[in-house]
C-alpha cells in the first residue's frame, strides 16, 4: 500500500456504515456492476482463487425465486431494492487452481478448512438456502457471477 487511508476513508468503511431499510428508487448501470466487480475480484487472494461467487438480482421475476430464503423482516428490501446481489461460497472452487495458478498444483488446499454440515444450519437465510444442498441439488457455479 502506498499511502495510508485518511480518516473519513476509514470511517466510511469501518465506523459510520448502516443497514439501508429504504432504498431511492434508481437504477443501478451495468457499467457500475461491472466495476464493482472487476474491483472486488482483483481483492488479495491465496492462489489467484476466490471462492465468492455473485448472482446479481434485478427482476422482480429473479427477486421472488430468492423470497422463499428470505426472513420476513427482508423481503421489502429486497422488493424495493434495485439490485440484490447474493454472495455464495464454491466450495469446489479449487477444482480451477490449475487454470488459475499454474505454478503448481495447490488443489490440495481442498481439504483445508473443513467443510460445514449444511444439515446443523439454523439461521432462517441459511435454512431457506441449505434445502436445495439437503435435498440433492446442491448448487454449482461455474464463473464468478451469473445474471438472473
Amino acid at each position: 500500500m502506498k499511502s495510508r487511508l485518511s480518516s473519513d476513508a476509514l470511517a466510511q468503511l469501518f465506523s459510520d456504515g448502516h443497514t439501508a431499510h429504504a432504498f431511492v428508487p434508481h437504477t443501478i448501470s451495468d457499467s457500475d456492476i461491472h466495476t464493482l466487480y472487476e474491483i472486488m475480484k482483483w481483492g488479495p487472494t491465496a492462489f489467484n482463487a476466490s471462492p465468492a461467487r455473485f448472482v446479481f438480482l434485478r427482476s422482480a421475476e429473479a427477486k421472488q425465486r430468492l423470497m422463499p430464503a428470505l426472513s420476513p423482516g427482508n423481503v421489502p428490501q429486497v422488493e424495493a431494492a434495485s439490485l440484490t446481489v447474493i454472495v455464495a461460497f464454491d466450495t469446489h472452487f479449487y477444482e480451477q487452481l490449475p487454470q488459475l495458478f499454474p505454478a503448481y498444483d495447490a488443489r490440495p488446499i481442498r481439504k483445508l478448512p473443513r467443510q460445514v454440515d449444511s444439515s446443523k444450519v439454523d439461521s432462517p437465510v441459511d435454512e431457506g438456502l441449505g434445502r436445495n444442498v439437503r435435498g440433492g441439488t446442491r448448487p454449482r457455479l461455474s464463473c464468478g457471477r451469473s445474471w438472473l
